[in-house]
């Protein structure tokens, strides 16, 4: 059984690309590495020197943002109890509806009539039933 082998095509022979040398240019590697050795140091530098003006202002507005989360708990437990106060109330205006249609089965008050809607059903669409 013959193999076939695969042969690669490269643009230039054996892989390699040409060098092309000119007396002309002269390059001073120790200046060059002078120069790419300044320009790290001076970003070095910059970075520092922004990073420690900038560190009050984070210091501040990570300490706001702490308050911020600290006072959402808090809200978030009021909500929770009055959310509780609310269900209570509802519960109380459900039984004292029916002990008043209990109290008067024989002649019923017209105002109490007018309470066509059960209370617990009360703007129930705008509380928030997400648990917190």
């Amino acid at each position: 059984m013959a193999t076939k082998t695969l042969t690669l095509k490269f643009p230039y022979p054996d892989s390699k690309p040409p060098v092309y040398k000119s007396k002309a240019i002269k390059i001073d590697g120790g200046l060059h590495t002078e120069q790419l050795s300044n320009a790290y140091k001076t970003t070095r530098d910059v970075a520092v020197e922004l990073r420690s003006e900038l560190e009050p202002f984070l210091k501040k507005a990570r300490e706001r943002v702490c308050e911020l989360i600290r006072e959402a708990n808090g809200l978030k437990k009021s909500l929770r109890e009055v959310k509780e106060e609310l269900r209570i109330a509802r519960e109380e205006l459900r039984l004292t509806k029916d002990a008043l249609i209990v109290a008067n089965t024989k002649n019923l008050h017209p105002a109490l009539l007018l309470l066509e809607e059960d209370p617990n059903e009360w703007c129930k669409a705008e509380v928030d039933t997400e648990p917190y």
